[in-house]
């Protein structure tokens, strides 16, 4: 997992986890806020989930908060949206990134995952940048325009990346960056204000405005090893 540190850190394995004391694979999940589209902030849902890392997801409209992409939570759809890309894990944690621009959400076959947020654009795909931001729907200028980036992917080692960049940048910038990563396939998150990041204990990024949801990893460790709630600085 990378955590927008320069030092290297443990991974987070999407089959198993690696310089962990559990003996579980870890969970990963996206989590939407307690209510139908309601705001949060992004250090209260870490408190509230208890999770190891979790960063933004996917885009939601700023004034009624309704996200925008495809959103499965524990196998069962609570949002159907229509652009962008896919990223789906199965009960097992392994990964998948469908294309979904221009496919109505309820025409896709999601019973297959236990998690989905559709995001985008694609950043990289089959190991080679790959960003046609146009073709999948995007059409909102502040995607286009430099900003402050996350995004999410993963390796060749099934590696999960975390990743967000404070400085303002293009998508093709952040493409290359996530390639530079070991990206075998990676897409974009919501960003700007939106962009935060938040790895054991420490936020790495904090956002400028609450969040309607996000993107977490938790891991299951044995009775003994149960984490207490995580103290998150405001």
């Amino acid at each position: 997992m990378d955590t927008g540190q320069n030092e290297p850190v443990p991974g987070a394995d999407a089959y198993k986890t690696e310089s962990l004391p559990v003996q579980s694979p870890p969970k990963v999940g996206y989590r939407k806020t307690r209510e139908k589209y309601p705001a949060e902030r992004f250090s209260s849902m870490i408190r509230r989930l208890n999770p190891i890392a979790a960063i933004n997801g996917t885009y939601f409209d700023t004034i009624t908060k309704r996200p925008v992409g495809t959103i499965v939570i524990n196998g069962q759809l609570v949002h159907v949206g229509d652009r962008g890309t896919a990223m789906c894990l199965d009960s097992n944690n392994r990964v998948e990134f469908l294309l979904t621009s221009g496919i109505p959400g309820t025409a896709m076959d999601w019973t297959r995952y236990r998690t989905v947020i559709s995001t985008g654009p694609t950043l990289v795909r089959n190991d080679r940048i790959y960003l046609y931001p146009r073709a999948e729907k995007f059409k909102d200028p502040a995607v286009y325009a430099r900003a402050r980036r996350s995004a999410v992917g993963v390796t060749m080692e099934n590696k999960l990346l975390l990743v967000t960049v404070k400085r303002k940048i293009t998508l093709r910038q952040l493409a290359r960056i996530m390639k530079a990563l070991g990206a075998r396939d990676a897409v974009a998150l919501d960003g700007g204000t939106s962009s935060g990041l938040y790895y054991r204990g420490k936020m790495v990024t904090k956002p400028g405005r609450t969040l309607t949801n996000i993107l977490s990893v938790y891991e299951t460790p044995s009775p003994a090893l149960s984490p207490g709630p995580n103290r998150v600085p405001d």
